[in-house]
């Protein structure tokens, strides 16, 4: 099953005919610059309603330990992106994170395929991700980190979660 915000990306961007980029000029200026597997360990907790746990950490270091798509799902390990907002007018932008990934069922017995939390993005690069904390959380599969202005994707970044001892997928 497709997950509503990709369903309503692809629809607006493939229904409407138009492409992405065309669409993409449309929002204001958010720009992932950065991506891979970051350090160190989050810091404290803050409340997020729309995730599985209820809370999200928040994490001040924005150390990319590596660059890559592909990420071992082990705990303690963290996938994510560096996002930055380029509106001339706004020193800060409000948006949602957005974490959409295989079903993962959580400690409350729900199973859920989206994670999601506001931000407040600045004109310098911000950490958000996604931090595999507990064993009920190792599911293997794509995850995609997407940056929501008003309710629609601005950008995203797709990774593909492996288990310990599998191969990460060959890219062409």
């Amino acid at each position: 099953m497709l997950n509503p915000i990709l369903r309503a990306a692809m629809s607006l961007f493939l229904g409407a005919g138009i492409s992405m980029s065309a669409a993409a000029s449309e929002l204001p200026p958010v720009q992932i610059t950065e991506f891979g597997e970051f350090g160190p360990q989050p810091g404290k907790a803050v409340v997020a309603p729309n995730t599985a746990k209820g809370t999200a950490a928040q994490v001040m270091s924005r150390k990319l330990i590596r660059r890559t798509d592909c990420i071992v799902a082990r705990r303690g390990v963290r996938l994510g992106v560096l996002v930055r907002h380029d509106d001339p007018n706004l020193s800060i932008m409000p948006v949602e994170i957005a974490v959409t990934h295989p079903p993962i069922v959580g400690p409350d017995g729900r199973t859920r395929t989206i994670d999601s939390w506001p931000m407040q993005l600045l004109k310098e690069p911000l950490y958000t991700g996604w931090h595999f904390e507990e064993a009920y959380e190792l599911v293997p599969g794509p995850y995609i980190i997407s940056v929501l202005v008003d309710g629609r994707v601005s950008d995203q970044k797709v990774f593909t979660v492996v288990l310990p001892g599998t191969s990460c997928p060959k890219t062409s």
